[in-house]
């Protein structure tokens, strides 16, 4: 297990910090910017106001429902 800093939160840090938790230093982790978590705040946040009053399994399935049509999208696009 490996704590790491996305590369646009990492600036905020002092230099021996983004030394040790940067995605750029790190063994077997490639190139990534660590922000994919990130991404997806946009989409979620539109329907957020729908969800707040759900009970917790109307809102998991919602929240499934909207990602896994996120994730779908992706896929989309990756075959054009």
């Amino acid at each position: 297990f490996v704590i790491l800093v996305p590369k646009m939160h990492i600036k905020a840090h002092k230099n021996d910090c983004s030394f040790l938790y940067s995605f750029k230093f790190t063994e077997h982790v490639g190139q990534t910017d660590g922000e994919g978590d990130e991404c997806i705040w946009a989409e979620t946040n539109q329907f957020s106001g729908s969800i707040r009053e759900m009970q917790t399994g109307g809102r998991h399935d919602k929240v499934n429902c909207v990602i896994s049509h996120w994730n779908w999208r992706k896929v989309e696009k990756l075959s054009m």
